[in-house]
């Protein structure tokens, strides 16, 4: 049996700012059923660390990708999530 530690040790970013917990999980577009499970992946992270809200930073090279930031909330937890778009070629946001 894998342990909890073990099955949760990928969190991406963890902040700990002034006795605050900040979890921030990135992402890479790869279609929105990777995308849900990153969602429900970090819902999880957020119940075991025991904190209301976490950021998903999603980064999509596809071009016709909207950009921007959504919210969505589960359980009593918040997630925002920002969209960025980025060119492969020069490497600034486009």
């Amino acid at each position: 049996m894998i342990s909890f530690f073990q099955k949760y040790r990928r969190t991406d970013v963890i902040v700990d700012y002034r006795g605050k917990q900040f979890i921030i999980e990135l992402k890479i577009w790869h279609g929105s059923e990777y995308h849900k499970r990153g969602e429900k992946q970090l819902f999880e992270y957020l119940d075991y660390y025991g904190v209301d809200a976490g950021y998903l930073l999603s980064f999509n090279f596809n071009k016709n990708k909207m950009t921007g930031i959504h919210e969505i909330t589960q359980g009593g937890k918040r997630i925002l999530e920002i969209y960025q778009k980025r060119s492969i070629t020069d490497g600034k946001t486009k």
